[in-house]
């Protein structure tokens, strides 16, 4: 194995790393910006944020859609060049969160129904 193929992996590795982490930042961002009370774990060594179902229903929303949408737009605004384009990926496969199977997009569609029946 040379030296370059193991930078690579450790790069792809820490990429998958930081995108998580900004990820869950974001969600610490809204959370703490519309005064929710929220908590701060770590599963698998990367962070996941925890919040109450009982807060407004637009605020889980909220909550819920500005770490993949702010995570694509980092994504999109990034360079196309050498290392970056792995941590570029990273952030626009967030994509994939915003479908019903995942927890963010699970907490945005629970908010929305709760939002209706209201």
């Amino acid at each position: 194995m040379n030296l370059e193929l193991v930078i690579i992996l450790i790069w792809y590795m820490a990429s998958i790393f930081i995108a998580v982490v900004i990820h869950e930042l974001i969600h610490v961002l809204m959370a703490f910006f519309l005064k929710v009370k929220f908590s701060l774990t770590f599963k698998w060594l990367t962070p996941a944020l925890e919040y109450s179902a009982e807060e407004e229903w637009w605020k889980i929303l909220l909550i819920s859609l500005s770490a993949p949408i702010g995570s694509i737009l980092i994504g999109l605004c990034m360079p196309d060049s050498g290392y970056f384009i792995v941590l570029k990926i990273m952030f626009l496969l967030n994509f994939f969160n915003l479908l019903p199977f995942t927890s963010d997009g699970e907490s945005a569609i629970y908010s929305i129904m709760k939002g209706k029946k209201k």
